[in-house]
């Protein structure tokens, strides 16, 4: 048998103790004629020493004299010192003042939309209703409110906050008379097979809400919406059980229809559907242009201003007096001062699956008498808030995917 001298391991063959001793106790301090082990580890081996992990992955033990140094890995990167280092990790966080913590970059929307976060942000305002005052992506305002009966039936739980979710919206149409928003339920959910709960929350599309809305009749429409999500989200299988009712938020979105009134394209996805005629007009007349096109044949391409007499010339059309870009709670003037009827639609983009889809929505007008000439108008936007009336030329067509619940 042969024995390591400083480690007192034994091995059967003297080939096994000399590789030990080169790999494991190499004694360097010592003059290699004095070695116990009479083995003088490789060049290589005096500097490093590599040794396999469990993982699979190699580990180094450096040498003193280039322990400073960085070795490239598999993934090559360059040296770096310790202020890079702390300057590159502070670049990919961003700090959040009202909870105190920093927030991975890639995660920050999500993180202000989070419950941790509006935690910190709601202010009581009365009873049951809490407000949170917001710039995340154009919101004017947030409202928390909470039942005064507990009850796991949704539709239970939703009436009995009719009347406060009325009051603060009718308060926020008097600041701003049109408003985008938007309804999210949220609970507390158990599964019972792991014994574990998470907060989860059913939201509905946004709406626009103008001062001659109809509030009752639009609550109870979202309230339809977040009953069918709740029960859709139960018969998944998913195991997930509704363990207490938490709260209603109402989302209160800025929407400013008439910044401008020129020219904009539409949508691929409602430009493919060939059932509006978009006029590509230089001016702020895009209202008026669209009724001559739906009363007036062109005498060239339909979406071009000179295929047309100009509105102030046609027969039967008097614009005069009224103010441009018209405004939505204008267009009633118009139509009694001219004998013709009309109703407006907006359009809702929202993302699936990375894509941009486009719901229509609306009414945003809805005439209150139908005349012999009745028009269907579309009133588009872009990312910069500005707006633009085009004629719709086939209703059927455009609103043949999301056509529940429009009134032409």
């Amino acid at each position: 048998m042969f024995q390591c001298p400083k480690c007192q391991r034994t091995f059967a063959v003297r080939k096994s103790l000399l590789r030990h001793c080169r790999a494991r106790c190499s004694q360097d301090e010592e003059p290699a004629s004095k070695r116990p082990c009479n083995a003088t580890a490789p060049r290589a081996l005096q500097t490093t020493s590599i040794t396999q992990t469990t993982t699979g992955l190699n580990t180094r033990r450096l040498d003193p004299s280039t322990a400073n140094v960085a070795i490239p890995g598999p993934s090559r990167m360059s040296p770096t010192t310790s202020n890079d280092s702390q300057t590159s990790a502070e670049s990919r966080t961003i700090r959040c003042d009202s909870c105190n913590c920093e927030v991975p970059r890639n995660a920050h929307a999500a993180h202000l939309k989070s419950i941790k976060h509006k935690a910190h942000l709601w202010t009581p305002l009365h009873n049951n209703v809490s407000v949170c005052r917001s710039a995340f992506r154009g919101r004017i305002v947030s409202y928390q409110i909470t039942a005064s009966i507990d009850t796991l039936n949704v539709t239970e739980y939703m009436n009995n906050l009719e009347h406060d979710s009325i009051n603060v919206i009718e308060n926020e149409l008097h600041k701003q008379t049109t408003l985008k928003i938007n309804m999210e339920l949220f609970g507390l959910y158990i599964l019972p097979a792991k014994s574990r709960r998470e907060v989860k929350s059913h939201n509905t599309n946004n709406v626009i809400i103008t001062q001659s809305s109809n509030l009752k009749a639009i609550y109870h429409d979202l309230e339809s919406k977040i009953e069918q999500k709740s029960e859709d989200f139960a018969e998944k299988d998913s195991g997930w059980v509704l363990e207490k009712t938490l709260y209603l938020e109402i989302n209160i979105n800025k929407y400013n229809p008439l910044r401008a009134a020129s020219y904009l394209p539409l949508p691929k996805e409602i430009r493919n559907k060939k059932a509006v005629l978009n006029i590509r007009n230089n001016d702020e007349y895009c209202f008026a242009w669209s009724i001559v096109a739906g009363m007036v044949k062109p005498k060239g391409r339909s979406s071009l201003t000179t295929s047309y007499l100009h509105f102030s010339n046609v027969p039967g059309l008097n614009f005069a007096g009224m103010t441009f870009p018209v405004a939505l709670k204008s267009i009633s003037e118009c139509e009694s001062v001219n004998n013709i009827s009309s109703n407006v639609y907006g359009l809702e983009k929202e993302f699936i699956d990375g894509k941009p889809k486009y719901q229509v929505l609306g009414p945003l007008h809805y005439t209150a008498q139908k005349q012999h000439t009745h028009l269907n108008l579309l009133l588009i936007d872009d990312s910069e808030g500005n707006h633009h009336y085009c004629l719709i030329t086939n209703f059927s067509r455009l609103f043949q995917v999301s056509c529940r619940g429009i009134r032409e």
